[in-house]
């Protein structure tokens, strides 16, 4: 069966976002963690420069932010704390839940890759050259609103 014009862009497009992930991948930012601690590592630090999130943020939240489920949030979790990167304070008022947040060696090592991130982004924009750079640019953030659009949201999780 031949393929339609539609059938044969959209073929072309997910091989194109493979051959970006499989080059993706092999970046490796001067870090000890693993992609998914960095990812969660990274979630945390950002969420609690939110005023709303400024004591720590709870694992539903993360959970909730990220599509990601419990269990594997607190697998990475788990790593995190062990490594001294993330710290946990209980509730007072639920001593089930606590609040997380990053700690001054979770900073350091988080820009310590995004410094490395920051050069590889300088270099790519600069093979692309400025056109292309803002082109490319633009349609991310088109595909960004065609999925919101297109793609179900998750229901909140409970915790």
């Amino acid at each position: 069966m031949q393929k339609t014009g539609l059938q044969s862009s959209a073929n072309e497009l997910f091989e194109a976002f493979m051959e970006v992930k499989r080059q993706g991948v092999r970046f490796k930012p001067n870090c000890t963690i693993r992609p998914s601690e960095f990812y969660l590592l990274h979630t945390i630090y950002h969420c609690c420069e939110a005023p709303e999130y400024a004591g720590g943020i709870r694992v539903s939240d993360i959970s909730r932010m990220t599509h990601q489920t419990m269990p594997a949030i607190s697998q990475n979790l788990r790593a995190l704390l062990s490594l001294g990167l993330v710290k946990r304070s209980h509730i007072r008022r639920d001593r089930r839940s606590a609040l997380l947040y990053p700690t001054e060696e979770g900073i350091a090592l988080l820009e310590q890759a995004g410094a490395s991130f920051s050069l590889l982004l300088e270099e790519i924009a600069r093979r692309l050259g400025e056109e292309d750079t803002k082109r490319l640019t633009a349609l991310l953030h088109r595909l960004s609103r065609v999925l919101e659009e297109i793609l179900p949201h998750s229901p909140e999780r409970k915790e």
